[in-house]
């Protein structure tokens, strides 16, 4: 079964639709829910980037679930708008781990097919360009392997990862939004 599996919810406002699976968890920010929900809450307190919130989304939660929460041996993260396919029924992670190292949404076959044409739209591609050179110089990362990475687009924080592999995503990403 999934008993060594959480799936945190991650939300800033209320939200009717949600897993009815008690591998889910709501993790939400510092009194934005009204509603009454049937799964375990999770209040995110003041940690170390709550003050980049809006420049990094989810990621302050995952920091803060990193530090504040004893995790099982898989954790995972959506948005209160975007779940797995799986929904209700997750399947036994147990048996997904054999074959699998992260299992994470299929990349986006959109106008927005990669992470350049996304962050030209959406965001400032200037920081982006600034992120990249951070990754390089920080993580020793060549441009040719960033490149590669970039012609893909899997977007939404959506996945799910042993612990330990959780662990050093939060450090690395930790790292860039520190530099």
């Amino acid at each position: 079964m999934n008993e060594n599996l959480d799936i945190f919810i991650c939300t800033h406002k209320d939200f009717k639709d949600y897993p009815r699976n008690p591998v889910y968890k709501i993790l939400t920010g510092h009194n934005c829910l009204n509603n009454t929900y049937d799964l375990p809450i999770y209040e995110e307190g003041y940690g170390k980037y709550t003050y980049i919130q809006k420049y990094v989304n989810e990621f302050t939660r995952m920091h803060w679930a990193s530090e504040n929460i004893t995790l099982k041996d898989y954790v995972g993260f959506c948005h209160y708008t975007r779940f797995f396919n799986f929904y209700d029924n997750v399947p036994d992670v147990n048996i997904l781990f054999k074959t699998h190292d992260i299992i994470v949404k299929k990349p986006t076959h959109t106008a927005l097919g990669n992470i350049i044409q996304q962050y030209t739209t959406y965001h400032n591609i200037g920081d982006y360009y600034i992120i990249r050179n951070i990754i390089h110089d920080l993580h020793g990362i060549s441009y040719a392997d960033i490149e590669r990475c970039e012609n893909y687009l899997i977007p939404c924080n959506i996945f799910i990862m042993p612990v330990n592999k959780f662990g050093e995503y939060v450090k690395f990403v930790s790292s860039i939004v520190v530099e």
